[in-house]
């Protein structure tokens, strides 16, 4: 009786954050959430889209969040426990009773090192309190104190200006900034912080910070936070928008964003790289002190004169990245770097998935997951994120470039640099060189034996051994590179008006014969040393765990265009390690099963410490009809199955373009079509318009947008939406519009068709990934084996199947946003009806799904479909 009523009291306070009434499946999702993150390490689950997940994981995590910060009666109990203990007046076993009330991962702490976690909780919260009481204060006085401290910037900026014309009248060497001077017991290159110029100003400021400096550096974090990770920021800033209907909009939440998103130097419309805008703010923030070639930047010095007054300027309310700008803006301070500042005091950290599943990345900005709640959104492509950050790529063309900017940087500082350095420099050139020479020989080799493939599969030991890094201090070379920031400074000097390429020696012409030299000598925009040395970085981390990863060269066809690729196979183990450190963490998303390929995971964590939870949709059964098409007719013997073999069978495009005129004679609104792949589509448009009777047949009722590689996806949907919401006119048959687009891209994914949007849904042929890709080929293989050692049940063909479907409910999943939406969705291809298919779609549509009938049948059903909605409405 007292589990029910505690039950009911945290089921009505879940219920009352919502900002609305909930859909039970709402309220269903964020109980069991509630509860899983109390006893379990990691958690999958299901909502469809347009279901209000981010609500549901809002309202599940932020309440536990909230009765896990706030237990001040546990923390009272653990105190009197531990003494009464240590004074031997309690049992030691009587603590089970507590520990039930507790999660799992807090009951393996002892009495006593629990009480001294909590009281640390307890300190911390009370500092924290100090500092949203002060910021009340702070609000008042700022405008005033920010004049002061401008004041002060501005006498700097004067006396630096000044300095710079001093320099400029010296003839500074202009090279100089590029030079490397670099001693081990140094420690780095002779680089300043633009901190020592503000050294006797920071003397002055607030003590508060002092006082905070031991907890600051205690590597225990003993707080708790929520880290919600997704795709895209535009994700993240509908999450952002979510929280603030919530009652929870008083928490202290941060967005991190790259340069390219918040640097005030740039506009956010400017056309300008990451890795641009990166180069800039390296120099601007004062790196180098000898690099004059952009002035100091006024928002990052305003930043450190105003720190201890300007800390809390992003959680005394939630920002969206847009909002984080503009008030830095206001403030004149940079958002960047204050940003990455706010994480320390954050109880809600919002970031893109590589900034937190990247290690480096994650580190660089001052996130800790430990004890932290970790949320993946969107996360049914999580392990293909995975393999993608924690894989490396470097082309042939930028491996040669790499090869010539050291060459020249070494003609040009030879002299100047001490032998060490120099010595390092050349081990780089020649590991270039190297690699360049094992390229072509393996490609050539693979020329001679004339094999079909596009790809060469190496052995990374015997890389290893003909790049002779087994005979160079790897080490010591990766530590210089990293303290003297070689792959920066040396991409700078390339981008100096002053650089011209060394002559390419005669002997290294003669081993790369054969090769367009002259198209590889293009400069590159890209930090191209960098990208080598990442790779040979990372190829020599992997040497020990071999069966991991994969080493490729790609493209073997033409060499210039080739590439050598370190592709990480086994993305179960980076997640495992975040699973390890946090508290638990939450895979979610509109589709996650089949579970299948999370099997290994899942057996690693243990089963008692995994919960998977799956919710049907909010809509009736009768808002959705899916329908399974094998034939354009009865009684037909021609199935329609869009494969490879029938690539080039005209009558079955020319069957899918009847059906498509048949569509939109039939389906009111909008009519979203998916093709599986560019190929197709260009196939599809090259028929309309050798045909324009039929085209203009079709535009009769609807007006056709198609999708384009080389147009923004953005623009061609706007076109489409404007058409569809466009007043119809009188005694005409116009009727919506046609939008299509390859299963997969930009317009399949992330983009939602509500209502009159996309009244219907047609996808033409299974998305299956091209068979004879490396990568591919390499992953089922992976598969195939650990699946034969581990004795576990996803294999390489389980996978390949399984890309195919997640693009597929992705696709179709979009069209239902509300629980009055309706729509029809149409999967046409023979193998759409094949038992293990209807498997792998969703489970709200698979439910759904009718057996599979001729176009013909199904046209008939559609009407039907319509005729009924009609009714309904009148």
């Amino acid at each position: 009786m007292n589990n029910r009523s505690t039950n009911n009291d945290l089921k009505d306070k879940i219920k009352q954050s919502f900002p609305y009434n909930p859909y039970d499946i709402q309220l269903e999702f964020s109980l069991n959430l509630y509860e899983s993150l109390n006893v379990k390490k990691l958690c999958i689950f299901e909502s469809p889209t347009g279901t209000g997940k981010s609500l549901s994981l809002i309202c599940g995590a932020f309440n536990w969040f909230k009765d896990n910060q706030e237990n001040y009666d546990l923390i009272k109990g653990f105190k009197e426990r531990r003494d009464k203990i240590l004074l031997g007046e309690v049992n030691i076993d009587s603590k089970k009773e507590e520990s039930n009330s507790l999660p799992a991962w807090l009951t393996n702490i002892n009495d006593i090192n629990r009480s001294i976690f909590y009281e640390k909780i307890q300190i911390q919260k009370n500092k924290l309190a100090q500092k949203a009481k002060s910021l009340k204060e702070f609000q008042m006085f700022r405008k005033e104190k920010m004049k002061i401290r401008y004041e002060e910037y501005k006498k700097n900026i004067i006396k630096q200006q000044k300095n710079n014309e001093q320099d400029k009248k010296e003839h500074q060497d202009e090279d100089e900034q590029y030079y490397v001077n670099w001693k081990e017991e140094q420690g780095g290159d002779a680089e300043i912080d633009i901190e020592s110029m503000i050294e006797d100003y920071k003397k002055s400021k607030s003590q508060i910070r002092q006082n905070n400096e031991q907890d600051e550096n205690d590597n225990e974090n003993t707080t708790i936070k929520i880290i919600y990770a997704s795709r895209t920021h535009s994700q993240i800033k509908q999450f952002v928008q979510e929280i603030l209907k919530t009652k929870f909009k008083d928490m202290r939440v941060i967005t991190l964003g790259s340069r390219q998103n918040l640097c005030l130097k740039f506009d956010e419309q400017s056309k300008q790289s990451l890795q641009q805008i990166d180069d800039y703010c390296q120099k601007a923030i004062g790196i180098n002190k000898t690099d004059k070639s952009v002035p100091r930047c006024e928002y990052f010095t305003n930043l450190k004169l105003l720190q201890d007054d300007i800390d809390y300027l992003f959680l005394h309310n939630i920002h969206t990245l847009d909002q984080m700008r503009s008030e830095s803006l206001n403030n004149q301070v940079c958002p960047y770097y204050l940003s990455k500042r706010s994480v320390i005091d954050a109880e809600v950290i919002c970031v893109p998935y590589v900034t937190l599943l990247d290690e480096n990345m994650r580190i660089n900005s001052n996130i800790d997951i430990t004890n932290s709640i970790i949320l993946f959104d969107e996360s049914h492509n999580i392990l293909e994120s995975l393999s993608g950050i924690n894989s490396v790529e470097v082309t042939y063309k930028r491996i040669f470039q790499a090869f010539v900017q050291l060459l020249t940087y070494y003609d040009k500082f030879c002299r100047r640099l001490n032998p060490k350095n120099a010595l390092f420099i050349q081990n780089i050139k020649n590991l270039c060189l190297d690699l360049l020479k094992f390229i072509k020989a393996e490609i050539d080799l693979n020329a001679s034996i004339k094999s079909e493939q596009d790809y060469v599969k190496i052995n990374n030991i015997q890389l290893l051994l003909k790049l002779n890094m087994d005979r160079i201090d790897f080490f010591q070379i990766k530590k210089f590179t990293q303290e003297t920031r070689l792959g920066q400074k040396i991409h700078f000097f390339s981008q100096s008006p002053k650089y011209v390429p060394s002559q390419i020696p005669p002997q290294v012409n003669k081993s790369l014969k054969d090769i367009n030299i002259q198209e590889l000598l293009k400069n590159s925009p890209y930090m191209v040393v960098e990208n080598v040395m990442n790779f040979l970085w990372k190829m020599q981390d992997s040497i020990s765990k071999s069966e991991k990863y994969s080493i490729i060269i790609k493209n073997i066809s033409k060499i210039e265009e080739s590439s050598i690729q370190l592709m990480c196979l086994d993305v179960i183990e980076p997640l495992y390690k975040v699973i390890q450190e946090s508290a638990c963490v939450v895979l979610a998303g509109g589709t996650m099963e089949p579970l299948s390929e999370f099997e290994l995971l899942i057996n690693q964590v243990g089963k008692n410490n995994f919960k998977h939870f799956s919710c049907g949709h909010i809509i009736d059964e009768e808002n959705c009809s899916v329908f399974c098409v094998s034939t354009l007719v009865e009684q037909s013997d021609k199935p329609l199955i869009f494969n490879y073999q029938n690539k080039k069978d005209d009558q079955l495009f020319q069957n899918s373009i009847d059906i498509i005129h048949q569509l939109a004679q039939t389906i009111p609104d909008g009519l979203v079509i998916f093709v599986q792949s560019y190929t197709f589509l260009e196939k599809l448009k090259s028929i309309l318009l050798e045909n324009q009777n039929l085209l203009q047949q079709i535009q009769q009722y609807k007006k056709i947008y198609m999708d384009d590689k080389d147009n923004s996806n953005n623009t061609i949907l706007e076109k489409y939406q404007k058409e569809i919401n466009k007043e119809k006119e009188i005694g005409s048959k116009k009727n919506g519009a046609i939008l299509i687009s390859v299963i997969g891209g930009r317009l399949s994914e992330g983009i939602n068709f509500s209502d009159q949007l996309a009244r219907c849904v047609v996808v033409f042929g299974m998305p299956y990934s091209n068979i004879k890709s490396a990568e591919l080929i390499e992953k089922m293989n992976h598969y195939d084996s650990i699946s034969k050692k581990n004795n576990f049940s996803f294999s390489g063909n389980d996978y390949y199947e399984n890309l195919c479907m997640k693009s597929v409910n992705q696709a179709i999943g979009r069209s239902i946003r509300h629980k009055d939406d309706y729509s029809v969705i149409l999967l046409i291809d023979q193998r759409f009806s094949q038992e293990k298919n209807i498997n792998r779609l969703s489970s709200w549509i698979k439910k759904r799904v009718k057996p599979a009938h001729s176009f013909e049948s199904t046209k008939k059903n559609i009407k039907i479909f319509f005729e009924k909605k009609q009714q309904h409405k009148i």
